[in-house]
């Protein structure tokens, strides 16, 4: 039985992605908020900020799979150290996906086996390549829809606490923002 795709979710860790996003907050807040923004109440700059800054998390409809098996060739042992060739099958469950493709590259802090598969514009698909034996072919199939499943919920729950702070992080930069604008307004008095 051969996995089907590339490991997911272990190109790089979804917590450093998550405070990168964080520190860059400061800088996010200084290029959007102006001077002629201060009228507003800081809640509502920070309402509109928040809504650019959140990071959507993968949202997976494992509900909904296209499930495909398809005759593929493949390698095996002959049982005398050789290999031959066999008609064997790959089969295949693809899940629609919305949110960022790239976060299926990053690891989650909660971690176990890497699900395997390939991603098709708004697809993820999982599979296996083996004889055509459909109760492991299923067992398999399961297993990595199972890891898949997992990465995606610890992945958005990570995520989830990611967001939940940020109004706060958004709100004290703001207020840094409209101490800094307002120093610079003192010195055109003093000038």
């Amino acid at each position: 039985m051969m996995m089907f795709g590339e490991a997911l979710f272990r190109k790089s860790e979804l917590s450093d992605y998550l405070r990168q996003q964080a520190a860059s907050i400061e800088q996010h807040v200084g290029k959007n908020v102006r001077e002629a923004d201060l009228s507003e109440p800081d809640e509502m700059i920070v309402s509109k900020l928040l809504e650019q800054a959140v990071v959507s998390p993968l949202h997976v409809d494992f509900e909904n799979p296209t499930k495909d098996a398809q005759e593929h060739p493949l390698l095996v042992s002959d049982g005398f150290g050789g290999t031959v060739k066999i008609n064997g099958v790959r089969a295949t469950r693809a899940f629609a996906f919305t949110g960022d493709k790239n976060l299926f590259e990053l690891r989650p802090n909660r971690w176990g086996d890497y699900p395997r598969g390939e991603l098709r514009r708004n697809l993820v698909v999982v599979g296996v390549e083996g004889r055509p034996d459909a109760e492991l072919l299923k067992q398999e199939m399961d297993r990595q829809e199972t890891a898949l499943r997992e990465y995606v919920s610890n992945s958005t729950a990570e995520i989830n606490v990611h967001n939940e702070a940020l109004a706060g992080k958004i709100l004290d930069a703001v207020k840094r923002r409209r101490a800094q604008l307002s120093k610079i307004e003192n010195l055109k008095d003093l000038l």
